[in-house]
């Protein structure tokens, strides 16, 4: 499903996507929102996705962390050192 939103760029999912990684869903579909938001937000995502480095969830904190390495945003660079 995810695949799918990416491929249509879906920009409408990026609020849910957003609820999704901050949310108390199971860690796996936080960790797909993360993956979510570096292929659909952007810079945009960098915010939620700093945030979510500090998930009790290690696999939510390990896609967030990366999700923002792969970012071409100058601001995804300091959550990650």
């Amino acid at each position: 499903a995810l695949d799918a939103l990416v491929a249509l760029a879906a920009k409408e999912a990026v609020s849910t996507l957003r609820q999704w990684l901050s949310g108390t869903e199971p860690g796996s579909v936080r960790a797909l929102a993360a993956e979510g938001l570096r292929h659909l937000a952007g810079a945009d995502a960098v915010e939620p996705l700093s945030a979510a480095l500090r998930d009790s969830d290690e696999e939510v904190a390990k896609a967030s962390a990366s999700a923002l390495g792969s970012l071409a945003a100058p601001a995804a660079v300091a959550p990650l050192s």
